[in-house]
């Protein structure tokens, strides 16, 4: 409040909890990174505070709560807030494992931290029931959830330093024999210690611990009991309720769960049938019958999801089917969307209750089928998507049996220079599209083709004049390529003799005296061993060559651009050198579009080059022209020319949606955050269902965001489309989509 700042908690993966400052246009690198990095990895930014799991201070999983202490001021009055204030502008935070709060000064940076990371302090532990959601209420107290027994708790100042019980110890109802367990739930300074009494007097031996066991209670010794702790520790004591054992000689239920039997295993999607059947105990002492075969009205049948062993200090439960009374049993169907971690189970609770008020509870584990999963990429490795989430190809996994799982990949994609557009997915898909995880180990490949690559060839001289009469002489080979990564210069025919190799770029090579007139050069692009083959030809040149004596009878001439293409800017613009030879001439002439257009440049014969500014354009054509004793700028005395093709920067997009898919509201209507990426553009637009769709969004190039209203359907496509320079709203310029889908 007031100061403009947003802090982000993140809930890392495996290692680290995060502390982000929310600032525009920043990327903190989920899910690609999680805790800091020295210096930060691939652009992203580092938290300004975090802390590993489970390893030093503080001691916790994951950060599930937070605020600023900065309530409104109070009215007029002497304490103008109710915590010191010293705390205001604090960040206060808290972890569901390690149950502590602690604060943190948003602008002191620790000067040991190599991460620069802020001061933190510890304000509070021992915090009872798994808290989430921390917050400063309009009284200036802090206030959290617990989620283990789902009650709101409150901090106040001053704390009392003495310990306070939160949760007294119960009534308990046992029959004789069995177990009776008491249990007390305190706060203050640590450490605290406790002292069980029975009847108010110590009990011998019991822990100093929070709850105590009576293991074996008779009736005739335990019956009426009574039970308290306290609590203590250095500033002071506290007394608990007393709680009152009751023991009867009636011995509770014995419940059997007939379904689902055990060791059961589910795939997602499967109905998993519960049923149950008990059976009331006898009087311990009488022998007498109880209530005999119980009923449903006895039953109560409760499923939770359950996620990690239960050794794992990661273990925790989510709601699955909710504690339900009054029937034989049920069924439930486990879901195909959800938890895509393989490591998850449920557990069965089935508890029976007599009319004596006794009840045992027991339960039935149900596990996940795996499968082995595989996904990449050909002919070369690119990254791919699964559930949302960046991975390098290849990329194995595990999941749960008929699970739906989301893989994909963006388009085009960028590597060593080259750019790789999406073709099809092995099993048929779309660019993005769920699967059924199958029963048995399988593999998904995302096919892409490279783009074409483009380029020139030219031979210099060209016609070659030789003075021997031979008909072979020597030329000067020059190319360019892009979009390669390794062509090739070829000799008469796609596949003839080898004469040079090179990357992309630009080069040149000098033949031996072996040419001969009409010799075609051919400049193939051999990236990733594609065929020698005319497919795969960017250019090809046809070498000609004369006798002197035979020039000697009329002016000759020859003049190649290099590089040709060139690359455009976005307006079209672009630059390249001539280079341009005569003989039997005394004066040529370069001219731009028509022998008689705008004069470039001059010279006497021979060999001659100069580059152009950046104002080339595609198609312009230079003319070299023979002015020799004055001869006119015609047709008639084109010695030879050369058209300009342009190149732009090859544009690179892609779009993506989340949620993808989304969740519907009752009419199938929902929305999504349209996030997309575009470079060697001027201009991009955003467009629903087609190409020339109504539009969304316009931007220029970099990376934007934008929501979408409660509108989106399933099936809806998103076109990204490339409008620089007036570019038509038709598919030859479309740089991704997204298609979205419903849960």
């Amino acid at each position: 409040r007031t100061t403009g700042r947003m802090f982000i908690d993140d809930v890392g993966a495996s290692t680290w909890e995060e502390i982000n400052e929310g600032l525009r246009g920043r990327n903190y690198g989920w899910p690609i990174e999680e805790g800091p990095a020295t210096p930060p990895a691939n652009g992203f930014t580092n938290p300004i505070y975090a802390y590993q799991h489970f390893t030093g201070t503080p001691h916790g999983c994951a950060i599930t709560g937070g605020d600023f202490y900065n309530p409104p001021q109070r009215c007029a009055g002497d304490t103008p807030y109710g915590f010191p204030a010293s705390y205001v502008g604090q960040y206060f935070f808290l972890d569901l494992c390690g149950g502590f709060i602690y604060t943190m000064d948003p602008d002191e940076i620790d000067p040991t931290s190599p991460y620069h990371f802020r001061h933190v302090h510890p304000f509070a532990s021992g915090i009872h029931g798994s808290p989430t959601y921390l917050i400063v209420g309009p009284d200036t107290n802090l206030y959290y959830i617990s989620r283990d027994d789902g009650a709101v708790y409150q901090i106040r100042y001053p704390a009392s330093l003495a310990p306070t019980i939160g949760t007294e110890p119960a009534d308990t109802l046992v029959g004789q024999g069995w177990p009776a367990t008491f249990n007390v739930d305190a706060s203050g300074v640590l450490p605290l210690h406790y002292r069980w009494q029975r009847n108010d007097a110590d009990i011998p031996g019991a822990a100093d611990a929070p709850s105590y066991t009576i293991q074996n209670p008779t009736v005739a010794n335990d019956d009426g009991a009574t039970y308290r702790c306290i609590v203590s520790n250095s500033y002071g004591n506290v007394t608990t309720r007393e709680a009152v054992l009751s023991v009867t000689t009636k011995q509770p239920p014995v419940p059997t769960i007939t379904m689902p039997g055990p060791n059961t295993y589910y795939d997602a999607g499967d109905l998993i049938v519960f049923r149950g059947a008990a059976v009331d105990g006898h009087d311990i002492v009488t022998g007498d019958p109880q209530d005999g075969v119980l009923g449903p009205s006895a039953f109560t049948w409760q499923i939770l999801f359950e996620h990690h062993p239960l050794n794992n200090p990661n273990h925790h439960t989510h709601p699955f089917f909710p504690p339900t009374t009054g029937i034989i049993g049920s069924s439930v169907t486990i879901p195909v969307i959800g938890e895509t971690d393989p490591d998850v189970w449920y557990r069965i609770f089935f508890t029976a209750t007599d009319s004596y008020g006794l009840s045992t509870t027991i339960s039935r584990d149900i596990y996940p089928r795996h499968v082995h999963l595989g996904v990449t990429t050909t002919p070369v490795r690119l990254p791919v998507k699964v559930d949302g989430s960046p991975k390098h190809s290849p990329f194995d996994f595990w999941s749960v049996v008929h699970l739906l799982r989301t893989i994909g990949v963006d388009t085009p994609q960028i590597k060593d220079g080259l750019v790789y557009d999406f073709v099809s997915w092995s099993d048929g898909g779309r660019q993005f599209h769920n699967i059924s995880a199958p029963a048995t180990e399988t593999g998904y490949i995302a096919y892409f083709w490279k783009r074409p690559g483009y380029g020139s060839i030219t031979a210099n001289p060209n016609p070659i004049i030789v003075p021997d009469g031979s008909g072979m002489g020597a030329t000067t080979l020059s190319w360019t390529s892009r979009q390669t990564s390794n062509v090739e210069v070829r000799l008469g025919a796609p596949a003839g003799s080898l004469l040079a190799r090179s990357g992309a770029g630009s080069f040149s090579q000098t033949t031996n005296n072996t040419i001969r007139d009409g010799t075609k050069i051919f400049l193939q692009d051999a990236t990733a061993n594609q065929p020698l083959t005319s497919a795969y030809t960017l250019d090809l040149v046809t070498v000609h060559v004369v006798d002197a004596a035979a020039a000697a009878q009329g002016p000759i001439g020859s003049i190649r651009a290099a590089p040709n293409p060139f690359v455009a800017d976005q307006n079209g613009f672009g630059q390249t050198t001539l280079t341009w030879t005569s003989t039997g001439t005394t004066r040529v002439e370069v001219h731009i579009n028509s022998p008689n257009g705008p004069m470039f440049a001059g010279s006497d014969p021979g060999t001659f080059s100069m580059a152009t500014g950046h104002w080339v354009t595609d198609g312009m054509t230079f003319y070299l022209q023979n002015v020799s004793d004055g001869l006119p700028l015609t047709a008639d005395n084109t010695l030879a020319s050369v058209r300009m093709r342009g190149a732009s920067p090859v544009p690179v997009g892609s779009i993506v949606a989340n949620p993808n898919p989304f969740t519907p509201d009752a009419h199938g209507l929902g929305q999504t955050t349209l996030t997309w990426t575009s470079i060697g553009t001027s201009r991009v637009e955003i467009h629903v269902n087609a190409p020339a769709g109504n539009r969304v969004a316009v931007t220029g190039p970099g990376t934007f965001s934008t929501a979408t209203g409660q509108w989106v359907r399933n099936g809806m496509t998103f076109y990204l489309q490339n409008v620089s320079n007036g570019l038509p709203l038709t598919s030859d310029n479309t740089l991704g989509t997204v298609t979205l889908g419903s849960r």
